[in-house]
């Protein structure tokens, strides 16, 4: 009898011993074990599962159906643009007459296929599922807003995170087909005025939102551009830009001063040429790294080094706005429009003189109060 409680006790202490010791030496080796097609997902594998699911597209409708796409085309049914300008970087800006209809029209083209269309005051009905007025209560029945969109080009990821403004005033919503539209908001009312349709490769290349990635398209600067000419009418298109957004909120036009405008082609040429009057060497060294493609970001003059290009060229009652690279005037302008700060230092009611100055890649903008003095007349 006492034989068989000793062998009992020894046989549930093994039992123990199996059942709760298992659990910690099965990890050690069982992996060895596993058959390769119930292998666990590595770390990597899990994140690029993830990263699809980033966000959700819309079915692709009107101007979307457009994206990639030949620009005869789109000529087929609006006709053929009243004027195109060439950025110099193999990029090819239409522009349509402003109609009742259709609003102020750009389309943007990359050999002769379609990359990007921006509206102003859309009419269309090639706009659905969205329309010119539309809340972001209305828009969110229509699709989620998405603060991270992650994509692959050239077999790498690229991450895509927007700003709670962002989100707000300048979402990014993806279609079915690949392409890609920006909803701009404007500042006052909330509601939508304007939105620009672009191409997957656009969208990297602009860079409007926070961009990570080891490999992004980048913007080729063609060789046998007549930079004098383009800056020239890139600048007049800028111009343009502001003249109808002014006109949307019932401003006046700004008023157009030649000294002013000379003034702010030699500050932005001046500014290239010798940043280290204005910078640091830290910030030197940033600009030399954008301006040579080795960062992909955007430079933009801070308060105390814009006060300091000012003081150089002893400037009063003027207020300026520099930033690189911009590749397309409108885009920008429609940015900047949707930008709290921005928007007031743009918007305001007083009279102002306007200087705009391109050299390349680079934009400057200098505001300057009116001054009644015979240099200075009304736009066009």
């Amino acid at each position: 009898m006492k034989y068989r409680k000793l062998v009992f006790i020894g046989m549930l202490i093994l039992a123990f011993v199996f059942v709760y010791g298992q659990p910690i030496v099965y990890p050690l080796y069982s992996s060895q074990f596993v058959s390769p097609a119930i292998q666990p997902q590595t770390n990597t594998q899990q994140h690029l599962k993830s990263t699809n699911l980033t966000y959700e597209t819309i079915p692709s409708s009107g101007f979307a159906n457009y994206i990639g796409k030949n620009f005869d085309t789109l000529q087929a049914n609006y006709g053929e643009p009243v004027e195109t300008i060439s950025t110099g970087y193999s990029y090819d800006i239409h522009l349509y007459n402003v109609t009742k209809e259709s609003g102020y029209m750009e389309v943007s083209t990359i050999d002769q296929k379609i990359v990007g269309i921006k509206l102003i005051e859309p009419k269309e009905k090639e706009i659905e599922p969205f329309k010119n007025g539309m809340t972001m209560n209305q828009l969110t029945k229509v699709t989620m807003i998405y603060p991270n969109f992650t994509m692959k080009y050239e077999n790498q990821l690229v991450n895509i995170e927007l700003s709670e403004e962002d989100m707000n005033y300048r979402p990014l919503i993806g279609f079915d087909n690949g392409s890609f539209v920006i909803l701009f908001f404007d500042q006052n009312t909330s509601k939508l005025y304007s939105m620009m349709y672009l191409s997957e490769e656009l969208l990297l290349r602009l860079l409007p939102y926070a961009t990570s990635g080891e490999v992004l398209p980048n913007f080729v600067e063609e060789k046998e551009a007549d930079w004098q000419d383009l800056n020239t009418k890139k600048a007049q298109f800028a111009r343009n830009s502001l003249t109808i957004l002014r006109k949307r909120e019932q401003l006046h036009s700004y008023m157009a001063n030649s000294e002013l405008q000379a003034t702010t082609n030699n500050m932005l040429a001046d500014f290239l040429a010798h940043p280290e009057d204005s910078l640091t060497t830290q910030r030197v060294q940033l600009l030399q790294r954008i301006r040579t493609g080795q960062t992909k970001d955007h430079f933009i003059l801070n308060d105390e080094e814009m006060g300091a290009l000012m003081q150089k060229y002893s400037l009063s009652q003027t207020q300026g706005y520099l930033e690189l690279p911009v590749y397309d005037p409108t885009f920008t302008l429609l940015s900047w429009y949707s930008n709290s700060f921005l928007h007031q230092k743009y918007m305001q009611e007083k009279d102002e003189s306007l200087g705009i100055a391109f050299s390349k890649e680079n934009m400057l903008v200098l505001l300057k109060e009116k001054q009644n003095t015979s240099k200075e007349s009304n736009e066009p």
